[in-house]
């Protein structure tokens, strides 16, 4: 957050604001960390797993397309689906019930998120791929469109198309959810986005 040192601003306020600030950058850091935490493993991802004061057993692997890793000792292990914390119970469990250690403190963190993407396509400045945030699984459309570089001039923002990968297929009227008469709509990965273009 950029302070305004502007004279109408007291200087009496100035430690106020700087701590308003710090407030601002703690949230938005703690909305994250939420996220994050939500966030459920997916195949691709690549893991690290810690197991306290049990270096050997410290170690990194992709997910299998089964939504499985294979860890020490263990032969595999399904995490997929799983929040990370889940994931650290399940091979906790695992260590404990082959006894391969009693008391197991496993922490495990996603190292690289799988890559996922929609699609905008028609009249925008950049049409093609647009990558989901990692540790995302969804992206606001306005917000998608913008990463294509924002409508031409000649976008009919009243005619733009949502394919859902399922095939299901969504007129939206942009231009009510930009004036704030329509909710804000979410894509999802394979979503496709087609904006169409007025007629001059």
């Amino acid at each position: 957050m950029r302070l305004d040192l502007n004279p109408r601003y007291p200087v009496k306020f100035l430690p106020l604001i700087a701590s308003l600030a710090v407030v601002l950058g703690l949230g938005s850091a703690l909305a994250q960390e939420t996220a994050n935490a939500n966030y459920r493993i997916s195949a691709s991802d690549r893991i690290a797993i810690s197991v306290h004061q049990e270096d050997e057993l410290c170690v990194e692997r992709a997910v299998a397309n089964n939504g499985m890793v294979t860890l020490p000792l263990i032969e595999e292990i399904r995490v997929a689906g799983k929040t990370a914390r889940e994931a650290e119970k399940a091979i906790e469990a695992a260590y404990r019930d082959e006894r391969f250690l009693r008391h197991p403190q496993v922490t495990v963190t996603v190292a690289q998120f799988v890559e996922r993407s929609i699609s905008v396509l028609g009249a925008v400045n950049k049409p093609g791929t647009v990558v989901i945030p990692g540790g995302q699984v969804q992206i606001d459309l306005m917000t998608a469109i913008a990463n294509a570089g924002d409508f031409k001039q000649i976008a009919n923002k009243k005619k733009v198309r949502i394919t859902r990968k399922n095939g299901k297929i969504i007129e939206i009227n942009a231009e009510d959810i930009i004036s704030g008469k329509s909710k804000p709509v979410v894509l999802f990965p394979g979503d496709i986005v087609s904006v169409k273009q007025r007629w001059i």
